[in-house]
């Protein structure tokens, strides 16, 4: 049997220990079972392109390291043998300095001093997760079981050609057969919009800088010179990693003062002006206080209430959110009465409000009104910005309130420890959409144009110490927050920047930076392998009908649902060819989370369920979602 993986990332590695787990048990069953070639594909070395092991220490993962691994464990419900491993942070304590020096990287002895300081709530240099993989991937192979080969080939592949059965993957250098195919590519970047077009081809002929949205780690920063003014377009994740690169990057530091930190000026640093259309940095993820599988346990978004809603066809978008607004307050008030030391009336509290109909009449007979949520504040703090009579004072104020709340932790926070309902409940969400129960409506004007826009400014920011150092930043000047709705324009030989709800801010610079990451559109990807797939119609995209007869694209690949096997152009199931991940990000929902150990992880499962079709075809088992 020859299964080819593409994609040696985290998807890719986690699918491959699962086949070769499913090898050892099949062995051991049946000593005659055909033998095992496995060949693992990536252009970039294994960990794939993300978490590279040659890019920038400053740029840090965006997850705890003990919230992160890539074995399985005794929670994940999976019809696979259990094969465990150490997660990212044990791997951290008792593994890395050894196999760091064994790797001979020429920084070998300050990688192995940053993976000795990290603690399990600590958030690790992407580089490191890289070589966590390689760790993952060395320990398989030196244990690989018999009657397995496995090879990883260094190179794009760009093509995959139906042989009837099995394929041919095509790479640059070569081509492969093999019976089985699981594509587990990650992000990708995309074809240039008509504004970005028009942005490089203005940068081509004029003094200008433009870099168009890439992955930070691949960006040359080193042509924008020190202390001229670089516009930084997008306020998100791959901001916060421009931001260190051109402050920390370029030898300036910070240090504690109190509570707040103070940023040490080198010089080179650039005059950095970030704006977004919304005009506020993402929430930060207060400090990890929960253990090995401790999340939010629902009240309200339950998959029984959730079952029962869309078994009856009433689980709409405006349902579903007021049942996570009560979750969250829920949350918030049970914190805020733990903070308020009025430890006694929190039982009694959260026994009334999951039994009211009506919670504000709860809420303002135990809250003063100034202590109570304001959630359409929060969803929105850039209203009450623009009316202030100072757009950054205000911002900073705000921002220094978050990160207080968010240092007191995810147990202790009322706020951010609150929101981080958003992630905790995201399980809940992917059940209601592989279950079907929004309708192709719902799922456009709801889901992808509310929910989910609002999830990544609430539950994917970066961790607080990067708020902390953004303020720091404002506060000595290296940084400007430019008020809601951020356009820029070329003009003659410079960039223009205002504000499109404060026309009167405007600035110039020479440099551009889109600091947006790229999107998941697979009808304008620029992955070679998605657009041949596409093209020979062996792929398709996920198109959905609307009441009034329209449709929309979610721009994601198509897959059966269960199954992840790709779907055609002409509607029919691909046998033995799988593809699961970021390219299905709109089939599926929220697919470029890290695994996380102790929480029945969806991602584990969906590779132990490809493993088990891949050896039991005829079963191709229905393995539910965990909720």
């Amino acid at each position: 049997m020859k299964v080819s993986i593409i994609g040696a990332g985290p998807r890719g590695i986690a699918t491959l220990t699962r086949i070769v787990a499913w090898y050892e048990r099949e062995h051991e069953e049946n000593e005659a079972i055909a033998e095992l070639e496995v060949r693992l594909f990536d252009q970039f070395p294994i960990g794939g392109h993300i978490w590279r092991i040659d890019q920038p220490t400053e740029l840090i993962m965006n997850t705890p390291t003990a919230h992160t691994t890539l074995y399985t464990d005794e929670t994940v419900q999976m019809h696979g043998p259990l094969r465990t491993g150490p997660t990212l942070y044990e791997w951290l304590r008792d593994f890395a300095p050894d196999f760091i020096s064994e790797q001979g990287e020429p920084d070998a002895a300050d990688l192995i001093a940053v993976a000795r300081r990290l603690g399990p709530n600590d958030y690790a240099p992407r580089r490191l997760y890289g070589v966590y993989q390689r760790f993952v991937f060395k320990q398989l192979q030196q244990h690989l079981p018999a009657g397995v080969k496995l090879t990883f080939v260094q190179d794009l592949v760009q093509d995959l050609v139906p042989l009837n059965p099995g394929f041919r993957v095509v790479t640059s250098e070569g081509s492969f057969e093999a019976d089985n195919v699981i594509v587990a590519s990650g992000h990708f970047t995309n074809q240039a919009t008509i504004d970005q077009q028009e942005l490089i081809d203005f940068a081509a002929k004029s003094n200008v800088t433009y870099l168009p949205p890439m992955f930070p780690g691949d960006a040359d920063l080193s042509v924008i010179q020190p202390q001229e003014n670089v516009f930084v377009r997008g306020l998100g994740l791959s901001f916060y990693d421009y931001m260190a690169e051109l402050t920390i990057g370029r030898g300036g530091w910070f240090e504690p003062v109190g509570n707040k930190l103070h940023y040490h000026v080198s010089g080179s640093e650039p005059h950095i002006i970030a704006g977004s259309r919304r005009g506020f940095p993402y929430y930060p993820k207060p400090n990890n206080e929960k253990g090995y599988g401790e999340k939010i346990r629902p009240s309200f978004v339950t998959k029984e209430k959730l079952t029962q809603l869309g078994e009856a066809g009433e689980l709409t978008g405006n349902v579903l959110f007021g049942l996570m607004k009560r979750e969250i307050e829920l949350v918030y008030y049970s914190l805020l009465l733990h903070q308020k030391d009025r430890e006694a009336e929190i039982a009694d509290f959260r026994t009334q409000y999951q039994a009211t109909t009506d919670p504000a009449v709860l809420i303002d007979r135990l809250f003063d009104r100034a202590e109570q949520l304001d959630l359409d504040f929060v969803f929105n703090p850039e209203q009450r910005a623009l009316a202030s009579t100072n757009y950054q004072d205000f911002v900073v104020e705000f921002l220094q309130q978050l990160i207080k709340d968010a240092t007191a932790g995810n147990k202790h926070g009322p706020i951010t420890g609150a929101l981080e309902a958003f992630k905790d409940l995201r399980d809940q969400i992917r059940f209601v959409v592989e279950q079907g129960y929004l309708s192709n409506d719902e799922y456009l004007d709801f889901l992808i144009r509310k929910y989910t826009p609002l999830q990544n400014f609430i539950a994917t920011g970066p961790p607080v110490l990067r708020l902390k150092q953004l303020v720091a930043l404002i506060k000595v000047g290296i940084v400007e927050l430019v008020p809601a709705g951020m356009q820029v324009r070329p003009v003659n030989d410079h960039f223009e920047a205002i504000s499109k709800r404060k026309p009167q801010f405007q600035y110039e610079a020479r440099y551009l930076v889109d600091a947006r990451i790229p999107v998941n559109d697979n009808e304008v990807t620029a992955n070679p392998l998605i657009k041949k797939l596409l093209e020979r119609g062996l792929a398709s995209l996920d198109a959905r009908q609307l009441a009034d007869g329209t449709s929309f694209l979610t721009r994601a690949i198509n897959v059966e649902q269960q199954t992840d096997r790709l779907i055609t152009a002409d509607k029919e199931v691909v046998a033995n060819l799988y593809l699961w991940g970021v390219p299905t990000e709109g089939k599926h929902w929220f697919t470029n989370v890290s695994f996380r150990p102790g929480v029945n992880d969806n991602s584990l499962i969906t590779a132990d369920r490809i493993a088990e079709a891949i050896f039991s075809p005829s079963m191709l088992v229905e393995t539910p979602l965990a909720v």
